[in-house]
């Protein structure tokens, strides 16, 4: 569990930096850090033998596809990356809860 929540952590921070890339107009880079978080999102619910559903699952592989786009050649809309971003976030804080809560 408390390799999940580091990997939580990690995510969150990997967001950040991702949002202050995307600002700077360094998509390349912004690309890499939702890379690390979706990977990071994943590989807490598996420490936390925690099943991240189906609806999670899909926002990661959304993310991860994104990631790819914009790591290659920039792109990406910017109505696409905030909402990537806010879905990050979002499922960071959700394996959070599910962690901190004992939930299962």
């Amino acid at each position: 569990r408390v390799a999940a929540l580091a990997l939580r952590t990690i995510a969150i921070h990997q967001v950040t930096l991702a949002r202050d890339a995307y600002q700077d107009g360094d998509g390349r880079m912004a690309g890499r850090y939702i890379a690390e978080a979706a990977n990071a999102i994943r590989d807490g619910f598996h420490r936390g033998s925690v099943h991240e559903g189906t609806a999670i699952a899909g926002e990661l592989e959304r993310a991860r596809e994104l990631a790819s786009r914009m790591e290659t050649d920039g792109s990406g809309s910017h109505e696409e990356t905030l909402k990537t971003l806010d879905d990050l976030e979002s499922a960071a804080e959700g394996l959070g809860q599910v962690l901190t809560q004992g939930r299962r």
